[in-house]
């Protein structure tokens, strides 16, 4: 069975680059804000 190819999910407004890391309850990614030129939202 083909299944969807997997990627980070998708969040309106930001652009999610890398995953950092992942536990029981939830995966944590670097994200930008699609209008701020490469700053870093924590």
């Amino acid at each position: 069975m083909a299944g969807a190819a997997w990627g980070p999910p998708r969040v309106d407004g930001f652009i999610l680059t890398e995953r950092l890391g992942s536990g029981t309850y939830a995966t944590v990614y670097k994200a930008y804000a699609k209008n701020a030129a490469k700053r870093a939202v924590w």
